[in-house]
């Protein structure tokens, strides 16, 4: 579950909404306060409970609040003390001095009364989304505009080059619970999957994780058995699944369906880049219009979203007048090489770097990782190894 802690001034305040954390069945709140700590006690239960989500009372009319002043130094001690957590502001009511002072603040997540169960939990992914920028790992999601547009081979083949190459710890993460090929791509039965991971994202654990994950040439995959499908997944399960990765890896890539559940929304949302793969066939070039404009339906930043052109070679249109008719930027192009394709397959590995085609995978993992591309084969060694010698973080829970 995700956790919380409270800091109010006045009880009805706090009593609803820990009732409506209560009510979530995804919150569980591990303290409560009715009144302002003193800076120290803040800093303290920061670090003590290291909530994800801290709910803060704003301002109260008459005798019952506190100098804004106060609240102030209590949020510049929260962000000090816990940069990642989502900060939601609460006010008792819709009176100008408090929503003024939450402007002064920064704070854009707040919650007044009435406070119904939608809204809240509306306002709380919202902070969630926010707070996932503070966090280590940056996540690059991948996605056909059209079914065998190669955006898994494009997705496996980046996470391989940012581990094998740019020596980063990476994870590929398989989206598709249902017939993800990625463990058949690369010759592995994992005994655990992407579901358990959901399933369990409330009790992960350093011990745990190195169970889930199946680690091949330096990189580690967390991908589809094809043998327990069911899983009982919410955003809340698949925000705790990313917060708990982000911590112990600096990419995490991201292979996802054609069609996104809205319980796997956070997996586009807290994408650092969303990037479609498709082929030079009018078809395929039509589908990825559609399919960027659902996108930023769904709430995908324009910014964030890129095509990655495949088959390039193939296109009959110059690479302006694809991104003219898709309407995004072609962030890269990828020859077409069915044979190397074929080879890694059978073999069980990855693209030979060596081929234009593999060349070409280095230079979409280094414009990710933001490094030269002629800087792929001996980058930060230096920084390799000491990032290797570093300790993972321990976390008994998402």
């Amino acid at each position: 579950m995700l956790t919380a802690l409270i800091i109010g001034m006045t009880p009805d305040v706090t009593e609803n909404v820990s009732r409506l954390c209560g009510e979530s069945g995804d919150i569980c709140v591990y303290k409560t306060l009715e009144s302002y700590p003193d800076l120290h006690e803040v800093a303290r239960l920061a670090n003590l409970y290291a909530p994800e989500i801290i709910f803060l009372q704003l301002w109260a009319p008459g005798d019952s609040g506190v100098e804004p002043i106060r609240v102030r130094k209590v949020v510049d001690e929260i962000r000090m003390a816990r940069p990642e957590a989502a900060l939601i502001g609460l006010l008792p009511n819709l009176e100008q001095e408090g929503s003024q002072l939450a402007g002064e603040l920064g704070i854009e997540d707040i919650l007044i009364p009435p406070i119904h169960a939608t809204d809240f939990r509306d306002r709380i992914f919202r902070a969630l989304d926010r707070s996932a920028g503070m966090v280590k790992g940056s996540i690059y999601s991948f996605m056909p505009a059209k079914s065998g547009s190669g955006a898994t081979v494009t997705a496996l083949n980046v996470a391989g080059c940012l581990a094998r190459h740019f020596h980063r710890r990476v994870l590929l993460l398989e989206g598709d619970l249902y017939s993800g090929p990625i463990a058949v791509m690369l010759n592995i039965q994992p005994e655990q999957s992407v579901s358990d991971a959901i399933d369990y994202s409330a009790q992960l654990t350093s011990a745990s994780w190195d169970r889930l994950v199946t680690k091949v040439d330096g990189l580690d995959v967390l991908a589809t058995s094809g043998v327990n499908c069911s899983v009982t997944a919410s955003q809340f399960s698949y925000f705790r699944l990313l917060s708990f990765a982000q911590r112990r890896y600096d990419d995490i890539i991201v292979d996802l369906p054609g069609v996104v559940d809205d319980a796997a929304e956070p997996l586009l949302t807290h994408s650092r880049g969303v990037y479609l793969v498709c082929t030079p066939e009018l078809t395929s070039l039509a589908l990825a219009r559609r399919r960027t404009r659902q996108l930023e339906m769904r709430g995908v930043r324009d910014s964030a979203l890129g095509v990655v052109l495949n088959r390039c070679d193939q296109a009959e249109l110059s690479k302006e007048r694809i991104a003219e008719l898709i309407g995004h930027p072609i962030v890269a192009q990828l020859p077409n090489d069915y044979h190397s394709v074929k080879q890694s397959i059978e073999s069980g590995g990855f693209v030979d770097p060596r081929t234009n085609l593999g060349k070409a995978y280095l230079d979409l993992a280094g414009n990710l990782a933001g490094l030269a591309p002629q800087r792929h084969p001996g980058v930060s060694r230096l920084k390799a190894l000491l990032r290797k010698l570093a300790p993972l973080p321990e976390s008994s829970t998402a």
